[in-house]
């Protein structure tokens, strides 16, 4: 059997802070789904077919609505990409790879791009 190698010293932290993002990420949103999907299955709600206006989700999750949970949850689990280019950016600017952080940030830029043309109203 081989040993798993150990992450490279000269990788910035890259491999281990984009693990970590992804399994941060993915255990916060599942627990966020799962709680408002138990909050949803124990005290249900009207209209659970409609999503949560973004502008209303805090004051919604204060007030105990299970639909903000599940709603936040895909938030978050959609923001997973965005905090992985961060986290890849600032580990290649670390280790002084231009390259590959401009790339990273050009991507990154069209994410956030992308998100604040979804925002925009007709």
């Amino acid at each position: 059997m081989s040993q798993p190698q150990p992450a490279n010293p000269g990788d910035g932290g890259l491999y281990r802070g984009v693990q970590r993002t992804l399994a941060g990420g993915m255990i916060l949103s599942f627990s966020l789904m799962g709680l408002g999907l138990l909050g949803q299955i124990l005290t249900p709600r009207a209209n659970p077919d409609r999503v949560v206006p973004l502008d209303r989700l805090l004051p919604e999750i204060l007030a105990g609505n299970p639909l903000a949970l599940l709603d936040l949850g895909v938030l978050v689990l959609l923001a997973i990409p965005a905090v992985h280019l961060t986290v890849a950016a600032i580990a290649f600017g670390r280790m002084g790879d231009r390259r590959y952080l401009w790339i990273s940030l050009a991507v990154l830029g069209l994410l956030v791009m992308g998100a604040a043309l979804a925002f925009v109203r007709k």
